[in-house]
């Protein structure tokens, strides 16, 4: 299991390696990753320890065939899943396709959808965990403002532009 501390940011990665999608977001959040861990505070601290944030690719294929290849690189932790907990954390996570991407706060007891749309609009993390972050212009690529179509009453994408 995976246990968190009260500052504890964990990103959850789903998806499946042979798809193009899922690797193309695999490496925007390696990048952001990268990113997060590099940066400093004006007292010249990291912002971000190993320990504090976490990132982890969950899949339900095993990965032995693509530690074949010399060039596979697995930039975090993976968890396969069987299909029980798969379904099990897509009802919770209300993740209906993949790849997704959720940024989990389990002792603040928040999770935020949308985290493919974040990863557009802030690839560098500037505003990261995004939670109570500010609003991020679209950056022409397209991407909503996170938030289910469906779901009009929730919160969970990034918040909407003001007038």
């Amino acid at each position: 299991g995976v246990e968190a501390s009260s500052r504890d940011i964990i990103g959850l990665l789903f998806g499946e390696l042979w798809c193009p999608d899922t690797r193309d977001l695999l490496r925007r959040v390696q990048y952001l990753r990268e990113q997060l861990m590099e940066r400093k505070m004006p007292s010249g601290t990291l912002q971000w320890c190993e320990e504090q944030i976490m990132f982890y690719f969950c899949h339900t294929e095993n990965l032995d065939k693509y530690r074949a290849f010399p060039d596979f690189h697995m930039p975090f932790g993976t968890v396969q899943l069987n299909e029980d907990t798969k379904d099990a954390l897509f009802y919770y996570l209300d993740i209906g396709d993949t790849p997704a991407f959720r940024v989990v706060a389990p002792e603040e007891g928040w999770i935020l959808k949308g985290g493919e749309d974040w990863l557009r609009r802030d690839p560098n993390g500037i505003v990261f965990p995004w939670k109570h972050a500010p609003v991020i212009p679209d950056d022409g690529y397209g991407a909503d403002d996170g938030a289910d179509p469906d779901d009009e009453d929730e919160e969970e994408g990034p918040p909407e532009q003001g007038p």
